[in-house]
């Protein structure tokens, strides 16, 4: 990730802290926009946001909007006051979970599923027996299985950006570099006032977000 693009992440979360007494939409659109933009934007096909437990009725209420672009998302772990949201295109993960490699790197690691629900379904049962997240979750948040598999065997680290890279070097920096386009471009849109819904098109709902 650029120095530019964590800038720019760190002045959104900055905003979503101080927005959060005064207007809970902009707070929601502030932390997904940060934290989930590129999946929203459909070129990444999972990410996770974590958010006060408190919060998450809000959160999930804002999300509700993307449904009609694909975008879905599942809580994943409530602990000590904090909350861990999956916010991820259907079809994408879809497409991920059912590639012969994914598939067969997942189930010797104890996933048996034959739909997308059964899979999300079983990383949830595995981060409830578990005290942090499984390596795996990499998968379901569109990392390469590659590097999924290089960080849990220790292989040589080659670059990290948004996530640590242990195979396709070139790849990796190629689709970084769109994600910090990407997320530069929600981001400042953000902080100019526009609502996620403007942004990617979506007519907005008339319900408030208490």
């Amino acid at each position: 990730m650029s120095q530019a693009a964590v800038d720019l992440r760190q002045e959104g979360t900055a905003n979503a802290v101080r927005c959060l007494a005064q207007d809970a939409r902009k707070w929601a659109d502030y932390m997904l926009g940060v934290h989930c933009g590129v999946t929203l934007a459909k070129i990444k096909a999972g990410s996770l946001v974590c958010v006060p437990a408190k919060d998450l009725a809000k959160l999930c209420l804002r999300l509700g909007e993307f449904s009609r672009r694909g975008i879905e998302f599942v809580p994943l772990r409530l602990c000590k006051g904090r909350a861990g949201i999956l916010v991820y295109v259907k079809s994408a993960l879809q497409d991920v979970l059912f590639k012969d490699d994914v598939k067969e790197f997942l189930r010797g690691l104890g996933y048996e599923y034959s739909t997308l629900e059964e899979a999300i379904a079983a990383l949830r049962v595995k981060i409830a027996r578990s005290k942090d997240f499984p390596h795996e979750i990499g998968i379901f948040l569109g990392y390469p299985p590659r590097d999924v598999r290089g960080f849990m065997e220790r292989w040589q680290v080659k670059m990290v950006g948004y996530w640590r890279v242990y195979d396709d070097e070139e790849s990796a920096r190629e689709l970084f570099r769109r994600y910090d386009k990407c997320a530069g471009c929600i981001c400042k849109r953000l902080l100019q006032g526009e609502t996620l819904c403007k942004i990617f098109n979506i007519k907005e709902k008339s319900e408030a977000i208490l």
